[in-house]
């Protein structure tokens, strides 16, 4: 029996098919930066990429807070092509929870240039993802988180994840 317009898979997702790309391995990345972080748990910036959504990255709280913007930055190991962002806001809570960000992909840490993607996320704690324009190669990833939800000061992820492929 088939059904018109039947989508049949032939591989399972992997960075090395860029017709099928995955989810980056997360322990192949290196945080690089971070602007701001809580210092009791959960609260480090590595949490926002540790696989864990009940641990939060937090920028600075119980000892004052800092201003926005607040910031994460990566090594991704390699070159990828980078097909989609997904952003797991905090579960528990939604102080931090980001509204505006801006995304930048990069070759050079020196030279981010211009955001590959800008936009804004809706205060709920459901998954939001976002996909890069066709072509996006780089590097190095930075979150660039503008504003709060609740316009606080702070900022919060659960995780982060990155969907893409070994250029060809």
């Amino acid at each position: 029996k088939t059904i018109d317009d039947m989508i049949y898979a032939t591989t399972c997702p992997s960075v090395d098919d860029c017709d099928n790309p995955d989810y980056l391995d997360k322990s192949n990345l290196a945080l690089l930066y971070f602007d701001s972080e809580e210092i009791n748990f959960p609260g480090r910036a590595a949490m926002a990429m540790d696989d864990d959504p009940s641990t939060i990255w937090h920028t600075r709280w119980s000892s004052g807070t800092d201003p926005y913007p607040h910031e994460l930055q990566w090594d991704l190991g390699r070159v990828y092509d980078l097909k989609e962002f997904k952003y797991l806001p905090r579960q528990v809570g939604v102080n931090g929870r980001v509204n505006e960000y801006e995304i930048y992909v990069s070759d050079n840490l020196a030279e981010w240039g211009s955001p590959i993607i800008e936009g804004s996320f809706i205060n709920s704690s459901a998954p939001q993802s976002v996909n890069f324009p066709p072509n996006t190669l780089g590097r190095y990833a930075r979150f660039v988180c503008l504003s709060e939800v609740g316009d606080g000061p702070w900022a919060s992820v659960a995780e982060i994840d990155l969907l893409g492929c070994v250029p060809q």
